[in-house]
């Protein structure tokens, strides 16, 4: 990508995910961290890498890791096509690969300060253990309230709903 094109940004997430086990609760800070590249290949295309470590176990030790590139054609100003690959390692309890490939049509639109995202992300996944392809459908709203003209820093609120299929 060309490096006047290439933009870096860095996001920490601090989350509490309570998880539900027979009667007992437990929970587990994590901090999800992601750095992503966006390189402009050409006025339509673009070229994204996103790498996000995830530090689970009260954020004391890296849980999950996921690569994530992908190739982006853009439709107009606010609406892109996506296609990617996801490599995602789990380190807990053992050590496994999961693969995804995946399709997204993506949509931003911008008002007054606020910048909203809204996605629909189809994945076929490759799970460790199974010969079997599972299937998720997968979308996602994002309102992003830049703090700076650079937009280097921002306010961000995000929710995404999973459905999967097999």
């Amino acid at each position: 990508f060309p490096s006047h094109d290439t933009v870096l940004c860095l996001s920490t997430g601090l989350g509490l995910s309570p998880l539900a086990q027979a009667s007992t609760l437990i929970e587990d800070n994590q901090i999800w961290t992601m750095m992503v590249v966006i390189g402009k290949i050409s006025e339509e295309w673009k070229g994204y890498l996103e790498i996000q470590p995830r530090f689970g176990n009260d954020a004391s030790q890296l849980d999950r890791l996921l690569i994530r590139p992908a190739a982006v054609y853009t439709l107009d100003k606010e609406t892109s096509l996506w296609v990617g690959y996801a490599g995602v390692e789990a380190f807990s309890p053992t050590v496994t690969w999961e693969h995804r490939t995946w399709q997204q049509i993506q949509n931003e639109k911008t008002f007054g300060g606020f910048i909203l995202i809204n996605r629909t992300r189809f994945e076929e996944r490759f799970l460790p253990g199974t010969d079997d392809v599972a299937f998720r459908l997968r979308h996602m709203i994002r309102s992003l309230l830049p703090l700076n003209e650079e937009k280097t820093w921002a306010v961000v609120f995000s929710d995404e709903v999973f459905l999967n299929f097999n």
